[in-house]
């Protein structure tokens, strides 16, 4: 559902009822939902928070630094987005952050605290074809993650161009090389 740290911490919020996420923007935030088979006005609240409470382990991916926001609520990528195939007027790209260095420490410093005693993992994007500045966010991330003592999992250093469709999405054997990558820092790092 999430792509950086302030969509997870609102996710998280959202989830435990701490905040309230207005129903003209939950398409921008739950885009997911909207592209599939489930009713949007049918999130369950309860079924996502017993879910989360009772997972032992947190596997983040954080893919991003872009930040967009509208109106306070922290909003998908793709859903303000052309990828979306949003019409001009509902772009918001005025409303994107970078997010800071500083400010990526101070989220992962919340995210660890809010998961408190469950096993967090923080797994980066992918980066097959090396590019420049996804790969200065990945050492950024990894860098910050090893100064909090937060568990790390660099997807940049498994996947190879032949493991994708393209920059964003795996192909099967991508898929295969995640999860057991995934489940072997896991493993390693908790058992």
């Amino acid at each position: 559902h999430t792509h950086n740290t302030k969509e997870f911490i609102q996710y998280i919020n959202y989830i435990e009822g701490k905040i309230e996420i207005p129903h003209n923007l939950k398409k921008k935030v739950f885009r997911r939902v909207f592209m599939g088979d489930m009713n949007p006005n049918e999130i369950r609240k309860d079924i996502l928070l017993k879910e989360y409470n009772e997972s032992q382990y947190i596997v983040l991916e954080i893919c991003s630094q872009k930040i967009y926001e509208e109106n306070g609520i922290y909003l998908h990528h793709l859903a303000v987005g052309a990828g979306d195939n949003v019409s001009q007027s509902e772009l918001f790209s005025d409303n994107c952050k970078i997010q800071s260095q500083e400010l990526l420490n101070i989220d992962l410093q919340s995210i660890k605290a809010i998961v408190g005693n469950k096993q967090l993992l923080i797994v980066s994007h992918i980066n097959p074809f090396g590019f420049e500045k996804r790969q200065l966010f990945i050492d950024q991330l990894e860098s910050t993650c090893n100064d909090l003592n937060i568990n790390f999992l660099n997807l940049s250093k498994l996947i190879k161009p032949e493991h994708v469709v393209d920059a964003n999405h795996l192909k099967e054997t991508g898929h295969n090389i995640v999860s057991q990558a995934v489940k072997d820092t896991l493993q390693n790092n908790y058992e």
